[in-house]
């Protein structure tokens, strides 16, 4: 992880990692009990979307 502007985007940045790894285990969980089709399944993926593209703006902001 690059952080060269300041720690709180540091801390930021980390937190958003926690975030999308534990929406990332509860999407593999669902899947696992309800089936690849569910819509929850496809839920938390698009939220799942949604953050990794926060979290790679966040990552090109840091490195301009």
């Amino acid at each position: 992880m690059i952080c060269l502007q300041n720690v709180d985007s540091c801390e930021n940045f980390k937190i958003n990692l926690q975030e999308f790894e534990r929406l990332r285990k509860k999407m593999i969980r669902t899947a696992m009990l309800l089936g690849m089709d569910h819509p929850d399944v496809l839920k938390y993926s698009q939220e799942l979307d949604k953050l990794h593209n926060i979290l790679l703006k966040k990552q090109l902001q840091e490195q301009s």
